[in-house]
C-alpha cells in the first residue's frame, strides 16, 4: 500500500491566513493565561511553609449547578459504494480497500467465521463473534456485564472489549474493521485523524486474531484499537507533529510509549491531530484542520492533544495516547467528557515522542473510563501495579485538599457549579474535605511560563523567526513570546522550581490528593478560539490551560474525570492531583468518585447507538 502523505489528507481546512503577527518584546506570563504579580520572580525563591487549612464548611458553597441538555449533533461524511474510505488530497486520491470479513448471507454484526481459523482440538471451526443470543448477558472483570448487542462494539470499554477477545466472542478483525468503518463515516467532519492506516491495523488484527485461537498468551490490550497524538513514532507511519515543517519518511521504530502499547497487544490505527508541535490548549491547527468537539462540532476538542480527545469521545476508538506538558493531555480530556491522565514526570518513557519542553513533557492516556486508563498504564508501565488497579470502596480516612481559591476567580458558574457538586460527592464517600492555603501556586505557574517559553523559543525560534514562517500564525505568536527568556532566567525558573516541589512534598503528607477544576472554561469556538466568561469575551488560549500548570511544574500526577455538563451541554472536567509516584492510588480515588457520579453511559449525541442509522 503507498504512503498516505497525511498533510494531503484534509488540504482545505477552511481557516484563513492572518496577514501578519505582532512580536512581543517582553515576557508576560499573561500570555499563558496567569498575570504575574510583582514582575517576572518577584519572590519566587521565598521558602514558605503551607499555611494550615481552615475548614472547607466555612470557605467554600457545595451547591451545584443544573445539567443542561447536550448540544444536539449531527455527522455526515461520504462513502464511496461498496469501497473503503477515500482520501482526497491536492493531487492524489487513494482507495482503501475494504475486508471481505464475513461468510455469504452472513450479518457482519452477527457472526464471523473463517475457514481454518481453529481454537484447537474440540473447537474446529468455531465461529470467533457467537450469534447476538449466546452473548446476551456476558460478565466482564468485577462483574460488569459485556453488552451482546454490536451496535454497541464502537462504545465497548476497553477492559470489556479485551475480554471479549480473549473469549473469542470478538474478533480483533472486527474490532478494528469496526473502528476503521467509524473513522470513514465521521474522520471528514471531525478531523481526529491526521493520517490512518488501514492494512497496516487490519494486519495487526489479524496477527491477534491468529494468537488468540492458538491460545497464546494476551496483553491488557490485546486486539484493542487505538489511536496516538501525532508526536509519536510509529513504526510504517508518517509524523507530521500536526506541521508543515516536519518532512519524515515513514517512521522505522517504534516510540518506546509505543512498543509498549503493542506489547501488550494494541493495535494503532492511525495517528491522531493536534495542535502545531503541541503548542497551544485549544487545538486550533490551520494546517489539517481543528479537531471538532463531537459534544458540538462549532467547539474545539481542546489541546494539544485534540485528535487524540475527540477520536475517544467520538467513539472512534476506545483509547488514545496524548502527550501533556502544560495540559495538553488534560484539557481535551475535560472538554470532551473523558479521563485523562497526566502521570508522574517521566513514569511513561518520552524517548520517540517529539519534544517540547523536556522538564515537563509527559506522554498519557486518555478513556472513557478510570478502568480504561488503568489498563493503558498497566500497558505502558507494567511494572508500575496498575494491573491490580480497584476503585477504593469508600473514602473514608482519605483527606482531600481543596483548592478553593482557583474556584472564585475567572471561573465559569456553570463549571464551578459542577466541580462543587463533585467534592460534595467526594465527602458523601468519606473523604474529609479542607481547603489548604497555596501561596507558591503563582510562583509556580510563573515560573512554568519562563521555563516553558524560553525552551520553546530555543526549539522553534528560528522557524518563528523566519520572514516566510510557514509555522501557524497561532504557534508563531507565541513562540516569539520567548525570545527574550535568558539562560538565567530558565535557571532561576528552575531553582524555583526545586523550592516549590518541596512545598509540595510537605503538603501532600497531609492530602491524598489536592482538588480544583480541570478548566476554567468550557470548550471555546472552533473558529476563533473564542470563549466566554459572564458575558466577557475570553481568549481560549490564554485561559484553558491555566489550571492546568501546577502539576505540570511539580511533575505530580493528575487526572481529569468527568463530573457534569453546562447549560449549555459541554462537559466539565474535575480535576484530582497526586503525590509523585502515587498514580495508583491517585486511580483509586478517582475510580471511587467515577463510580458514584453518574455520569458512566453518557456519551455525546453523535456517539448514542443509534448513530449507524442517523450519520
Amino acid at each position: 500500500m503507498a504512503v498516505l502523505r497525511p498533510a494531503r489528507l484534509f488540504p482545505d481546512s477552511g481557516f484563513p491566513e492572518p496577514a501578519g503577527v505582532e512580536r512581543r518584546r517582553k515576557i508576560r506570563s499573561a500570555d499563558l493565561g496567569h498575570a504575574a504579580p510583582g514582575g517576572v520572580f518577584s519572590g519566587l525563591l521565598a521558602a514558605r511553609p503551607p499555611a494550615e487549612p481552615a475548614p472547607l464548611s466555612r470557605r467554600l458553597s457545595l451547591s451545584g449547578a443544573a445539567a443542561g441538555p447536550a448540544a444536539d449533533l449531527a455527522c455526515d461524511a461520504g462513502r464511496a459504494g461498496g469501497q473503503g474510505p477515500v482520501l482526497v488530497g491536492d493531487d492524489l486520491a487513494v482507495v482503501l480497500p475494504r475486508r471481505d470479513l464475513l461468510r455469504a448471507g452472513t450479518d457482519r454484526r452477527d457472526r464471523i467465521e473463517r475457514p481454518g481459523k481453529t481454537g484447537g482440538a474440540g473447537d474446529q471451526g468455531r465461529p470467533l463473534c457467537r450469534p447476538r443470543r449466546d452473548r446476551a448477558d456476558r460478565r466482564g472483570p468485577g462483574g460488569r456485564r459485556i453488552s451482546g448487542a454490536m451496535t454497541e462494539l464502537d462504545w465497548m470499554p476497553i477492559a470489556d472489549l479485551a475480554e471479549n477477545i480473549r473469549a473469542k466472542r470478538v474478533s480483533p478483525v472486527e474490532a478494528v474493521q469496526a473502528c476503521l468503518d467509524r473513522i470513514e463515516r465521521l474522520n471528514g467532519g471531525l478531523r481526529a485523524f491526521i493520517s490512518v492506516y488501514p492494512e497496516q491495523a487490519l494486519a495487526a488484527a489479524r496477527a491477534a486474531e491468529a494468537a488468540v485461537m492458538a491460545g497464546g498468551n494476551t496483553g491488557p490490550l490485546h486486539g484493542v484499537p487505538l489511536a496516538v497524538k501525532d508526536l509519536f513514532a510509529v513504526r510504517g507511519m508518517v509524523r507530521t507533529c500536526g506541521s508543515r515543517l516536519i518532512d519524515e519518511g515513514p517512521g522505522e521504530a517504534d516510540a518506546e510509549s509505543v512498543a509498549a502499547l503493542h506489547a501488550a497487544g494494541g493495535i494503532v490505527v492511525g495517528l491522531a491531530n493536534l495542535h502545531e508541535f503541541a503548542f497551544g490548549p485549544t487545538g486550533i491547527n490551520p494546517h489539517f484542520g481543528t479537531a471538532r468537539n463531537p459534544w458540538d462540532r462549532s467547539k474545539v476538542c481542546g489541546g494539544s492533544s485534540s485528535g487524540s480527545g475527540c477520536a475517544v469521545a467520538a467513539g472512534l476508538v476506545p483509547g488514545a495516547m496524548g502527550t501533556d506538558t502544560g495540559g495538553s493531555v488534560r484539557i481535551p480530556a475535560a472538554l470532551c467528557g473523558l479521563v485523562g491522565l497526566k502521570p508522574t514526570h517521566l513514569r511513561v518513557s518520552q524517548q520517540g515522542i517529539y519534544p517540547l519542553v523536556g522538564e515537563f513533557d509527559t506522554g498519557g492516556p486518555m478513556t472513557r473510563s478510570v478502568d480504561d486508563t488503568a489498563l493503558m498504564m498497566a500497558a505502558l508501565d507494567p511494572d508500575g501495579g496498575f494491573g491490580a488497579h480497584r476503585a477504593l470502596p469508600s473514602l473514608k480516612a482519605i483527606r482531600i485538599g481543596v483548592l478553593q481559591a482557583l474556584f472564585e476567580d475567572g471561573i465559569d458558574p456553570d463549571i464551578a457549579g459542577q466541580c462543587r457538586a463533585a467534592i460534595a460527592v467526594l465527602e458523601a464517600l468519606g473523604a474529609e474535605i479542607e481547603a489548604p492555603a497555596l501561596p507558591f501556586a503563582d510562583d509556580a505557574v510563573t515560573a512554568w511560563t519562563a521555563i516553558t517559553l524560553g525552551r520553546v523559543y530555543a526549539l522553534h525560534g528560528a522557524r518563528a523567526e523566519a520572514a516566510d514562517s510557514k509555522l501557524a500564525p497561532n504557534v508563531r505568536e507565541r513562540v516569539l513570546t520567548g525570545r527574550d527568556i535568558t539562560a538565567g532566567d530558565i535557571e532561576k525558573a528552575l531553582s524555583v522550581r526545586q523550592a516549590v516541589q518541596a512545598q509540595v512534598s510537605e503538603l501532600m503528607q497531609r492530602y491524598d490528593a489536592l482538588v480544583l477544576p480541570m478548566t476554567p472554561i468550557p470548550a471555546v469556538d472552533a473558529s476563533d478560539g473564542q470563549g466566554s466568561l459572564d458575558g466577557v469575551p475570553v481568549d481560549g488560549a490564554r485561559a484553558l490551560g491555566r489550571l492546568a500548570r501546577l502539576a505540570s511544574f511539580t511533575g505530580q500526577p493528575a487526572v481529569t474525570v468527568p463530573c457534569g455538563l453546562t447549560s449549555g451541554g459541554l462537559p466539565a472536567g474535575l480535576q484530582l492531583i497526586g503525590e509523585r509516584n502515587g498514580d495508583e492510588r491517585l486511580l483509586g480515588i478517582a475510580a471511587c468518585y467515577e463510580a458514584a457520579s453518574g455520569w458512566d453511559g453518557r456519551r455525546p449525541p453523535m456517539a448514542a447507538p443509534e448513530d449507524r442509522r442517523a450519520d
